[in-house]
C-alpha cells in the first residue's frame, strides 16, 4: 500500500510539472490505443518514478488526456531515454494478436535519431549477434547465430546552426535490447546525448538522448493501422524542434503516408528502408470476452522489470529500439 501511495504521488508530481511530461494520445481504434511517450519516462515504475502505464492512467483520471479504453495492455515498450510511439492493446485477445504480429515480423517500425559524428557508411545494414557488456550496456558481435538486423540511412542536416550533425532514419527488423543504440555506436556514430553509448562528457551537454520512435505499421486483420509521430513539442528537445530537422522529417515521413497502404518506399534513400505489411490472420475478438476473461497467456506483464525495448514477456521480437 505504501508503494502504491508513493507511486501515486510521483505521478501527481510528474503531471503537475509540465506539459512535456504528459503522454499524448495519437490514435485510438476498437482494439488499440497509441500514445506518444515523452523522453525520461520509464516504461516500468521504479523506486521514486512512475512508469508509462501508471502515468497514462492517472492523466486520464485527472482529465489531462482522454481515451475510451478501460484497461490497457502493453505489447511492446521503449527505453526511458527514447520518445515516441507506444501501442497498447485494449483487451487480452488483442494483446495476444499484436504480440504475435511483432514476433512474426508483421510490424514495420521506423525511428529517427541524431548523431554528432559521421558514420562509417552513409546507408546500409548493421547485422550481428548481441551480448551483455559492462555498465548495463550491450555490444555487437561479428557472429550471426541469432543476429539483430537494423537498416539505416543518413544525411547531413544543419540543425540549430550546428555543423557536423547527421539525421538517421532507422528501420529495425528484429527486436533486441538497446538494438538501435548499439547499432549506431558500431557505425562510429553514437546517438547524441546517449549517456550509455556516447562519450559521457559530450552527452551531458545535450538536453536529451536524440532517439525517437517515429512511425509504425501494423495490419489488424483487414484493418491497417499506420501512425506517424514527429518529435515536436515541449520536452522533445531543442534539436528535434529545430525547423531544419522538422523539414527533413516531413520530407521523409510526411503525414500523408498514414493513408498509403501497401508499400512504403523512400526514393533517393536506401531501398532497405522499404516496407510492406500483411495480415497474419483475422483478428477474431468477437468471441473473446472484453472484460479480461479472454486468453491472455501471451499478454505482457506490466510488473516485469527492466528497460529492454521490444523484449516483453519473453518474446524477443516483440519490439525494437
Amino acid at each position: 500500500v505504501k508503494e502504491q501511495v508513493t507511486l501515486h504521488r510521483c505521478v501527481a508530481m510528474l503531471l503537475a510539472g509540465s506539459q512535456a511530461s504528459v503522454p499524448r494520445v495519437l490514435r485510438e481504434t476498437e482494439h488499440v490505443l497509441v500514445v506518444s511517450k515523452p523522453p525520461r519516462i520509464p516504461f516500468h515504475s521504479t523506486s521514486g518514478q512512475a512508469g508509462l502505464v501508471q502515468v497514462c492512467r492517472q492523466a486520464k483520471a485527472e482529465g489531462i488526456i482522454q481515451y475510451d479504453a478501460q484497461r490497457i495492455y502493453p505489447v511492446h515498450r521503449l527505453d526511458t531515454v527514447t520518445s515516441g510511439i507506444v501501442m497498447f492493446a485494449k483487451s487480452p485477445a488483442a494483446a495476444g494478436f499484436m504480440i504475435r504480429a511483432f514476433r512474426e515480423k508483421a510490424v514495420a517500425k521506423y525511428y529517427v535519431a541524431l548523431s554528432g559524428r559521421p558514420p562509417k557508411k552513409k546507408q546500409g545494414s548493421v547485422i550481428g549477434d548481441m551480448e551483455r557488456s559492462r555498465r548495463s550496456s550491450w555490444m555487437l558481435l561479428r557472429s550471426r547465430e541469432r543476429p539483430a538486423v537494423t537498416r539505416f540511412w543518413s544525411c547531413a542536416v544543419p540543425v540549430a546552426g550546428r555543423t557536423g550533425l547527421r539525421f538517421y532514419l532507422l528501420r529495425p527488423e528484429t527486436g533486441r535490447t538497446h538494438q538501435l543504440r548499439v547499432a549506431m555506436k558500431s557505425l562510429g556514430s553514437p546517438i547524441l546525448g546517449d549517456m550509455l553509448y556516447a562519450n559521457s562528457a559530450d552527452a551531458k551537454l545535450e538536453d536529451r538522448c536524440y532517439l525517437h520512435a517515429a512511425a509504425i505499421r501494423l495490419a489488424l486483420g483487414s484493418e491497417v493501422l499506420q501512425v506517424i509521430c514527429p518529435p515536436v513539442g515541449p520536452g522533445m528537445g531543442s534539436l528535434f524542434n529545430d525547423a531544419a530537422f522538422q523539414a527533413k522529417f516531413d520530407a521523409l515521413l510526411p503525414a500523408a503516408l498514414e493513408h498509403q497502404a501497401g508499400t512504403w518506399e523512400f526514393p533517393g534513400q536506401s531501398p532497405l528502408l522499404t516496407s510492406t505489411i500483411g495480415s497474419i490472420g483475422e483478428l477474431e475478438l468477437r468471441s473473446q470476452s472484453e472484460d479480461g476473461s479472454g486468453d491472455a497467456s501471451t499478454a505482457c506483464d506490466v510488473s516485469d522489470g527492466g528497460e529492454d525495448e521490444w523484449e516483453f514477456g519473453g518474446l524477443d521480437d516483440a519490439a525494437s529500439e
